[in-house]
């Protein structure tokens, strides 16, 4: 007679999928504010006038070079 298993899976635990799914998600919205803080202190302390208000916005700009990066914001 085979022994029978008595580990059985927790009803409230995530898949390995959706916490590697939720991790992604996470990092992409800490890098995209880490980018835009670092974008609009930057700006302030050269000078600049505030571009977007817009996180994703102002990623996508710097990304495509339609917004420059001061080095203020290095």
């Amino acid at each position: 007679m085979s022994p029978r298993p008595n580990r059985l899976r927790e009803p409230g635990r995530l898949s390995t999928e959706t916490l590697a799914g939720l991790t992604l998600i996470g990092t992409v919205f800490a890098a995209v504010g880490t980018m835009w803080v670092a974008s609009r202190l930057g700006r302030r302390l050269a000078g600049l006038p505030p571009r977007d208000t817009d996180p994703l916005a102002t990623a996508l700009d710097v990304a495509t070079g339609r917004t420059t990066w001061p080095w203020q914001s290095t």
